[in-house]
């Protein structure tokens, strides 16, 4: 059995500023991680790392999403953030 690897991929949440394929380019990172047999590792975000998930999804891919809420109704309603295509998600606040 082959070693798995997870690759994290950060970048701009706001990708507007970047060049003009910055969606083409960030999916097809993500696509090439699902075909190397790779985990991708991402923040649970929009821009980069929403462009990397969809890419390594549509390659069949896994995908981590860190999410900066404590639960799956806050990372939707609070930060109206994405939850597919992530496969997993990982809630990162603390509820004190």
């Amino acid at each position: 059995m082959a070693d798995e690897f997870e690759i994290v991929v950060s970048g701009a949440a706001q990708a507007n500023h970047c060049c003009g394929r910055i969606k083409e380019i960030t999916r097809e990172i993500g696509r090439q991680v699902a075909r190397q047999k790779c985990n991708l590792v991402t923040g649970a975000t929009t821009g980069v790392p929403y462009f990397a998930a969809l890419g390594c999804a549509k390659a069949w891919g896994f995908s981590i999403g860190f999410s900066p809420a404590a639960s799956e109704s806050a990372h939707l309603k609070t930060y109206r953030l994405p939850s597919s295509p992530f496969d997993i998600m990982i809630y990162t606040k603390q509820i004190t």
